[in-house]
């Protein structure tokens, strides 16, 4: 699904953040779709910890 990187002209403001992860390919030496998951997944995971927090800020403040 992620495997190809999109055109230079869709790219616009997200052009750093291809870059970035092409990089990281090459360092890693790792596929592109892969790569993308696995930020995917760390994305979605600091997502859901804020969430949480933000709950348990609120439980607080009301004690």
């Amino acid at each position: 699904m992620f495997a190809l990187p999109p055109s230079a002209s869709e790219m616009g403001d997200l052009q750093p953040l291809a870059d970035a992860i092409d990089a990281l390919c090459e360092i890693l030496d790792g596929d592109r779709e892969i790569l993308i998951e696995g930020l995917t997944e760390i994305v979605r995971r600091q997502v859901v910890f804020e969430e949480l927090r933000r709950d348990i800020s609120r439980v607080v403040a009301q004690d």
